[in-house]
């Protein structure tokens, strides 16, 4: 039994939307594992909780998981001085703020981080993956062949203050690459169930952005900041998860040369444009070079591989691997 401890709903604007919780909870059930939580967390639009509290800790947990371990902290030390429960930590913060979540490690019997610096037997590599609420929402939206998508990168990142982000930009500009900017103010949408999930995910839904992505060929899905040493941190961004999963290809950082470590290896060039930040215009002129059909397969690849590796089910087993006694407990 799995039991999760997570912070509560607190509207749109502070939804503290927990999303790689909801990807492990959603895997979890297509593998028939049961989970309880403190609280009742994550309703669909009919009122039904992913998460559903136990008023108390079931008998047979096992496994105690969080996101936010620095809010928990308490609950993991009485846990811990048990010896009962194994805790797993989901850290997918801004690098700035992870020391407070690293310094919890001492807890930790495994702890998947978007990190591009630490793999070891306990500390496992995370991104955001997809949830079945991105799966159904962009799959939902009519498709657009390659051949008749608009010959333009799509640039949407509403937080753009990552200094990598608008270094590429300024190439776009100084280059006469041709972008699309789309912002949507964080404009709440009309219909009801997108309403819904628009105050459930801290105002990360929106149907109208999913069905913009269908209209263009690639995707911007740059993200964090070069450091002194030639490396990058913060690097995972909801452009390169939403960019593969609407058959859209893919530029980001070239992830072998940073040594950015995912669940599953996305390969340069299979699946994905890799672009090293000291060559910016180099890796763009050699997505140029290549032929619209290769671009139309790299990008058909990505998208399949993201949808068979990094979907909740997926998910829910790379992470039960780490676990080879969690199916017998």
């Amino acid at each position: 039994m799995f039991y999760f401890l997570l912070k509560p709903f607190v509207g749109p604007k502070q939804a503290n939307y927990q999303h790689a919780p909801i990807v492990f909870a959603e895997g979890l059930i297509q593998h028939k594992i049961p989970f309880k939580a403190n609280i009742d967390y994550y309703p669909d639009p009919s009122g039904n909780f992913l998460f559903k509290k136990a008023e108390t800790l079931p008998p047979n947990t096992t496994y105690i998981v969080t996101a936010h371990p620095e809010d928990f902290k308490d609950e993991m030390a009485a846990f811990n001085d048990t010896r009962k429960y194994d805790i797993i930590i989901f850290d997918s913060k801004d690098e700035w703020v992870r020391p407070q979540s690293t310094s919890l490690l001492q807890y930790a019997h495994r702890y998947f981080m978007t990190s591009t610096k630490v793999v070891s037997d306990r500390i496992k590599p995370l991104c955001f993956a997809l949830s079945n609420r991105m799966i159904d929402i962009i799959q939902s939206q009519p498709k657009v062949h390659w051949a008749e998508r608009q010959n333009a990168i799509f640039w949407a990142h509403r937080v753009d203050n990552h200094r990598l982000r608008n270094i590429v930009k300024d190439v776009y500009e100084k280059k006469s690459i041709k972008y699309h900017k789309y912002l949507d103010n964080f404009e709440s949408p009309e219909d009801e169930t997108a309403f819904h999930w628009w105050t459930q995910t801290g105002r990360r839904h929106c149907p109208k952005y999913f069905a913009e992505l269908q209209k263009y060929k690639y995707m911007d899905a740059h993200g964090g900041y070069d450091n002194r040493e030639g490396g990058i941190i913060q690097w995972d961004s909801w452009k390169v998860w939403e960019g593969l999963l609407s058959g859209m290809l893919v530029i980001t950082a070239d992830l072998d040369f940073y040594n950015i470590n995912l669940p599953f290896k996305l390969i340069p060039y299979v699946h994905y444009i890799p672009i090293r930040y000291s060559h910016i215009p180099d890796g763009y002129a050699n997505l140029e070079r290549l032929s619209e059909t290769k671009q139309e397969q790299i990008a058909l690849a990505g998208q399949k591989f993201a949808l068979e590796n990094f979907n909740p089910k997926a998910m829910a087993k790379y992470i039960l691997d780490q676990l080879p006694d969690s199916q017998q407990k």
